[in-house]
């Protein structure tokens, strides 16, 4: 089961090589981590590369996915960050 604070530290870090941010050993809040992928998220957005773009879209949804479970309690917080995983994966993966 994914939770905020797998995510962070499953890909906190290679998500902050994106934008050239130091995230080893920090612990980061629910909110910090959506900042950072948000970031990331931007830092693409404007890229020349086709995978770069994709990346970046990924990325907003998976920001868009972990603010719906900080709403959400239960199954459905589950489910958002399932597929916030999923986008991150995604988006990771076209980086490279």
């Amino acid at each position: 089961m994914s939770t905020f604070l797998h995510l962070n530290t499953t890909y906190a870090t290679r998500i902050a090589d994106i934008i050239g941010a130091s995230r080893t050993g920090r612990t980061t809040t629910p909110e910090e981590f959506i900042q950072l992928v948000e970031d990331a998220a931007s830092s693409l957005r404007f890229s020349a590369l086709e995978e770069h773009q994709e990346a970046s879209e990924d990325l907003d949804t998976a920001a868009d996915e972990l603010r719906a479970a900080t709403r959400s309690r239960g199954t459905d917080r589950d489910i958002h960050l399932a597929r916030a995983e999923t986008h991150i994966c995604l988006a990771l993966d076209h980086t490279g």
